[in-house]
């Protein structure tokens, strides 16, 4: 019993301080510098006006984000297919010093097949947070 105390004693201010996922604030600029890369890694400068994301889910941990959300038209309207497909974006994306980059697309329209999961998990990057990594993907990657 004493050895544990003792354990719990020091491990405490660890556990206590241990970073947790976060979500940015709506108008952050750790938010702003997410949904950028975003627009820079869909190519959304091709639109004919300026795309925002209507975000489902962010997390941040360290320098790792997952990202899902979807583009839309300033105003709200949807985006049409032309410019940008009509999904559900699913990313990975790493701080770097010269900010935010997608490291891993989990974009599909569908359930991934047998060998895609395969395909994901062989080259799922190990250094991305699991506390960052929804529990469908979790389940599904066995991570």
């Amino acid at each position: 019993m004493r050895k544990l105390l003792v354990f719990v004693i020091i491990l405490w201010p660890l556990i206590a301080w241990a970073e947790l996922p976060h979500t940015p604030k709506t108008g952050s600029a750790e938010r702003n510098a997410v949904c950028d890369a975003m627009r820079m890694y869909v190519k959304a400068y091709r639109a004919p006006r300026p795309i925002l994301f209507k975000v489902d889910q962010m997390k941040v941990l360290g320098r790792y984000c997952y990202f899902e959300g979807y583009a839309v038209f300033a105003d709200g309207s949807s985006v049409p297919e032309e410019y940008l497909p009509d999904v559900v974006y699913n990313t990975f994306l790493k701080r770097e010093d010269s900010g935010w980059k997608v490291i891993l697309d989990l974009t599909r329209t569908d359930v991934p097949s047998e060998q895609e999961v395969i395909d994901i998990r062989r080259k799922f990057p190990m250094e991305i947070p699991r506390q960052i990594v929804p529990q469908f993907w979790q389940g599904l990657l066995r991570l």
